[in-house]
Parts: structure tokens; C-alpha cells; sequence
């Protein structure tokens, strides 16, 4: 497999020469006069890499490169997790692509075919001979070319893709662990919505392909079933009264019992919770009217709506030292209205009917201190109730944290972080979902239905919901705690995945000039584009321990959890050096340039920058520094005695 990937520039292109150099099983073939070469593989899906296009370039630089036809074929299913492999096979004879397949099939085992002209060897005879016996009739099931949605371009596709790969693991995942369906806890944000969501396009998808190959919707039905029927765990408990259900009301009736079966979801309002994420939630499992009059029908599945306000509040009194022990169930009463104000910062203390009873004190939103426990409490809080639907109804409960999060570590630890034990969106970026998911809402996947009652997620604007409300409206959003999903996305894509520095990432965001999905540019000046990359490096940093701990998640091409993909310390200096030296590089740009550097503070700018490297205390006075008072930390220490005694 990864003999194959010599060459690969950049930007996508293929370096013959280097592909000649650094294929040299090819190099033996071409020597060795051989007709044909297949070259299986375990190519890892990579949607926004647009990995397909880099295989056709490698199966068509193979065939040039042997002089014969090349035949890539690539791994099909989740072999072992977080990886779906995508398949599809790729025939290339004479520098050009000869015939592809399908990939994201479901079957378990896929082929496809086509005819090759195939250059007759000059040897007479054979180095080495094989026998070998060749099946009657192929295994698994055939398939053509690529599917319609595979020549679908640009993000639209990524979209496709992210939804299918995610579609592939679920149903693998859920072969092969022998649980009855998922839970998912819903917010009415666009991050549990997409789990939920794609749970059912699973189904959706998986029926329609049955349905092709077997002609007709009720053996779909029953195919459905029966491919989770195995000796190992003995299969669904409830396909026989989905198929009774088949038999009495058809086809449509036994989708939706099986959805509703297959999926659970909760709301878990506090008294922070809002009507329009809980409307949102709803409607989008069973649907309802939207704004223009319309009734929109929901994905399907098992909704409940459970409010947790008396567990959170139980919490506060248990670690405020409580004793309620001799009270009647009035003086509980009082006593719970009484802390109720006090952590609304209405009362600053209990009444003297109550100050014996308490051991500590009591949490409030008055005090600063106390925000972050209070609001983690309450995340904390819903995380057993996920687990406890997950092993009452032998259903695998699902995390819906997604990858911007995961950068950032904006999710609670034993909280939303582990609702479940798998994460369904920790390979999607927050600014994809935002697309991704009104594109269902507006066009559906390829050749399935729109998903209209997405419509009240798409319009409601991130936010946790963990802080108190003001007249019923939400006041907490993420982006406000952070900074917006599309500045995170684009500095960590630069830093984390593609392994630059702060520096580095600084000039290319610079050039490149990223915009929003309105054409707004993403940084309206280098000052704020470099706070923004501070503030990225301190919360990857801070929150390493978060990713070390993350449960499972699909892999995608993109992801930053140490399971797949990005090891890093659990301690480090969270980027210290190379936030300072982002500072002195624009210093040096505002001064303009190295030589004007140089003549300010009478030291080149390079050799600065080695001090940056080596000396603690100035690059503790650089970090300390405004980006305007830069000069002053710089003129210091080119000027301070020490650097007098060296120079």
C-alpha cells in the first residue's frame, strides 16, 4: 500500500521522477516484463483531501511507469475501528483511466470489472508459475462505475462523502458489537442533530441499495434485518415484529418501526434550556410545522423529553454540605427555594432558619469563581442518563463533539465529552457541519429525501446553554467563549494538521486570505489573526488531556485525537517559543522589515530571534507584551547590561 505514494507534491500533482525512484517494486516490474500489476490496498478515506482524484493519478503514473495495466483496489468496510474504508477499484493502462468502482458500497464484499489489452510479455517462459484455481462465480456483489453522487463537485461532495463514510462505520460498528441500535442525546444543535441524522441516513441508504438489488422495498426490508442475524450475538431482538409489521402494514410502516426501534433520543432540559432547542429537537425526530404553515415529517426514531433541573440542583446542595436530616417536607421545601436564590445570586446567604445546616457553601452565578463548575455540573449531569438508556436498551450511546471542539477542548470531561462510547463527529470540522447540514435540509443526499425538518436546528445559533437565560432567551454562545468556528478551523487545519508553526501559519493565513461563506474575510487585521492563533496554541494546549481520554470517533482524514492521528504530549510549553516568535515576526513587519530592525535595536532580527529560542526571561518579556509594546520589551533586552557585556 504505501509503496504507492512516492511523489505526491503538495498540491495534489504527481512527480514522475519520484515516483519512478521511490516505486521500486514497480521499477522490478517494469524490468521483469510483467503484463499486470494489482496492488491492494488500505487506503484511509480522506474526503476534503479529495483522495479518489490522488489515486486515479497513482494507478495512471503506475501504468506508465510499468508499461502495462495497473489495478488498484482498495479495503471496504470497518476492518478494525475508527477506519471505514471507502473501496472502489481503479483499472489504468496506458497512463489513462480504463474503469473505476463504486465505492461506500455496503455489502460486505464488492467487486467490479473490465476488459484490458494487456502488453504480451517478450519472455517465452515464465520466471515463476502459480497454480491456481479460479471460482465459477465471484464473491460478494458486483457493481459498476462510480455512483451519481461521486461526480458531485467541490464541498457539496465533501459533504456527501463525510455523511456516507459516517454512514458505513454506524452500520459496521453496529454488525460487529451486536447492540440493538444507538442512543443519542439531543441539544437541538447542529452537532447531536448530525448524529442522529446520520444514524438514519444509514438506514435510508442501506434500504435504498437493497432495494436495487433486490427489487423490491419489503426485501429490502427483510435484507436489512437479517445482515445483523449471526451466530456471535444472534441479531436484532426486534426484527421479528418489524417483520410482522411488514406483513400486516408494508413496507413505509416497517421503516418507521424500525427507525424507531433502531434510535433513542432525549432532550434534558435545565432551566437554562431554551423552548426553541427543545422545539428544535423534536421536530426534528417527529417532525412538525414550520414558520410558512408547513408540516415537515421528522427523521423517525424514539423521542423523550426528561428534565434533569432536580438532579442538577441536588447536586449543588449535596456539595454545599446540606444536612436535611429532622426537616419536614415544608422546611425542605423552603430550604430548596433558598438555595435556588443564592446560586441565582438573589440571596447572598441562607436565613437563619437554615445556617446551622450547612457544611460549605453554595455555588452561585454571582460569584466569577463559581461559572465554570456550575455550568460543567450541569453537562456532568446528563452524561449517566445517556448510559443508562445505552445499557437498559442494549443500545451503543453516541458523543456528538465535534472536531473544531476537540482543537479547542470546548466540552466537558466525564460530560459531554462521555456521553457515549463512540463520537460520531469528531473528524467533522464545526464550520463543515454548518454547511453540511443545511444542504441536507435544502437538497438531501443524492438520491434520497431532503431532510426538512432539519430546518429549526439550521437556525438556531451555537451555544451550550449552560448559563442562566434573561427573559427566555439564551445569553451564553460558543463563539462568544471562543472565537468564531471559521477562525479556529483555519489557523488549527495550518497548525495541527499541516504542521506549521505559528509563523509559518501566520504568513500563509496572511497570503491565502480565507472568507467566510459570505466572502467576509476571516482576519480583518494581522493583530487580530495573531491573537487569534495565541488563543488557538493555549487552548490546544490546555486541553491535550481531553483528546488523550476522547472515545473512538470515524476517521475522516482530518482528526487531531491520538488514537488516529495527532500524538502530542499531555504537558508541553503550549507553543511559548513560537507565540513569541509570531510577536518579534511582526514587530519586524511593522518596522518594516529585517534591516529596519536591525538599525532600531543595533542586533540583526535572526540573531534576536535566537535569543527568543534560548533566553527564558525574554521570551517571558515578549510574551508578557502587548503587540504595541513590543519595542519597549526588545530595546530592553538589546540594550539591558547583559547584552552590553556579550556584544
Amino acid at each position: 500500500c504505501a509503496e504507492a505514494w512516492p511523489g505526491i507534491n503538495n498540491d495534489g500533482t504527481v512527480n514522475l521522477r519520484e515516483q519512478r525512484e521511490g516505486r521500486y517494486l514497480l521499477d522490478v516490474v517494469a524490468k521483469q516484463d510483467i503484463s499486470l500489476t494489482i496492488n491492494p490496498s488500505a487506503s484511509k478515506p480522506e474526503p476534503i483531501l479529495e483522495k479518489p482524484g490522488l489515486r486515479r493519478k497513482l494507478a495512471t503514473s503506475g501504468s506508465q511507469i510499468t508499461g502495462g495495466a495497473y489495478v488498484y483496489t482498495n479495503a471496504v468496510g470497518l476492518e478494525a475501528a475508527p477506519v471505514a474504508f471507502e473501496g472502489g477499484s481503479i483499472f489504468a493502462s496506458g497512463g489513462k483511466i480504463v474503469h473505476s468502482g463504486e465505492r461506500y458500497n455496503m455489502n460486505d464484499v464488492v467487486y467490479t470489472s473490465a476488459t484490458l489489452d494487456l502488453p504480451v510479455p517478450e519472455k517465452s517462459v515464465p520466471d515463476v508459475v502459480i497454480a491456481h484455481e479460479f471460482r465459477d462465480k465471484a464473491k460478494g456483489a458486483k457493481v459498476g462505475g462510480p455512483a451519481v453522487w461521486e461526480a458531485i463537485k467541490g464541498k457539496e461532495r465533501v459533504y456527501e462523502e463525510d455523511m456516507r463514510n459516517t454512514a458505513l462505520w454506524l452500520r459496521d460498528y453496529l454488525k460487529k458489537t451486536g447492540q440493538q441500535g444507538f442512543f443519542i442525546s439531543l441539544s437541538g444543535g447542529m452537532d447531536s442533530a448530525f448524529g442522529a441524522v446520520a444514524v438514519m441516513e444509514m438506514i435510508n441508504i442501506e434500504i435504498e441499495r437493497l432495494t436495487r438489488e433486490t427489487g423490491s422495498r419489503e426485501q429490502a426490508v427483510v435484507a436489512f434485518l437479517d445482515q445483523f442475524d449471526n451466530d456471535k450475538y444472534g441479531g436484532l431482538l426486534y426484527a421479528s415484529e418489524v417483520k410482522q409489521k411488514l406483513q400486516s402494514d408494508g413496507a413505509d410502516a416497517a421503516i418507521e418501526l424500525l427507525k424507531s426501534k433502531m434510535m433513542t433520543c432525549s432532550y434534558f432540559p435545565g432551566e437554562n434550556s431554551s423552548q426553541a432547542t427543545e422545539n428544535a429537537a423534536r421536530v426534528l425526530i417527529e417532525g412538525g410545522e414550520l414558520p410558512d404553515g408547513r408540516h415537515v415529517k421528522g427523521i423517525g426514531g424514539t423521542f423523550h423529553n426528561i428534565n434533569v433541573q432536580d438532579i442538577i440542583d441536588s447536586y449543588v446542595e449535596a456539595y454545599a454540605g446540606i444536612d436535611k436530616s429532622g426537616m419536614n417536607p415544608d422546611q425542605e421545601k423552603r430550604l430548596r427555594t433558598e438555595v435556588k436564590e443564592c446560586v441565582d445570586g438573589k440571596r447572598d446567604h441562607l436565613s437563619e432558619e437554615f445556617a446551622g445546616v450547612i457544611k460549605k457553601r453554595i455555588l452561585s452565578w454571582k460569584n466569577k469563581k463559581d461559572d465554570l463548575p456550575l455550568q460543567n455540573l450541569q453537562a456532568r449531569v446528563r452524561a449517566p442518563m445517556a448510559w443508562l438508556f445505552g445499557n437498559d436498551e442494549h443500545k451503543i450511546a453516541c458523543v456528538t463533539s465535534n472536531w473544531s471542539e476537540a482543537v479547542a477542548g470546548y466540552w466537558t470531561f466525564a460530560g459531554d465529552g462521555h456521553m457515549g462510547s463512540i463520537n460520531l463527529l469528531g473528524g467533522i470540522a464545526k464550520s463543515d457541519i454548518r454547511q453540511l447540514l443545511p444542504y441536507l435540509e435544502k437538497k438531501g443526499l443524492s438520491g434520497l429525501d431532503k431532510v426538512e425538518s432539519l430546518y429549526y436546528i439550521n437556525q438556531n445559533k451555537p451555544s451550550a446553554e449552560l448559563r442562566p437565560l434573561v427573559d427566555g432567551k439564551i445569553q451564553q454562545f460558543d463563539e462568544d467563549d471562543m472565537m468564531p468556528y471559521e477562525q479556529l478551523d483555519a489557523i488549527a487545519r495550518k497548525m495541527i494538521i499541516g504542521r506549521n508553526s505559528p509563523v509559518d501559519a501566520y504568513k500563509q493565513l496572511w497570503e491565502e486570505q480565507p472568507t467566510y461563506p459570505n466572502g467576509q474575510k476571516l482576519f480583518g487585521s494581522k493583530e487580530e489573526l495573531i491573537t487569534r492563533i495565541e488563543e488557538c496554541c493555549w487552548r490546544w494546549h490546555a486541553s491535550q488531556f481531553k483528546r488523550v481520554a476522547s472515545v473512538i470517533t470515524p476517521y475522516l482524514g482530518q482528526n487531531v485525537d491520538p488514537h488516529t492521528a495527532v500524538r502530542t504530549t499531555i504537558l508541553s510549553d503550549g507553543f511559548v517559543t513560537g507565540r513569541a516568535m509570531l510577536k518579534m515576526e511582526y514587530l519586524k513587519e511593522q518596522l518594516g522589515g529585517e534591516q529596519a530592525f536591525a538599525d532600531k535595536f543595533g542586533k540583526s532580527f535572526n540573531k534576536v530571534m535566537v535569543d527568543v529560542k534560548i533566553s527564558k526571561d525574554f521570551r517571558r518579556a515578549v510574551m508578557k507584551s502587548s503587540l504595541p509594546d513590543m519595542e519597549k520589551a526588545v530595546e530592553a533586552h538589546c540594550n539591558g547590561p547583559a547584552m552590553k557585556m556579550a556584544m
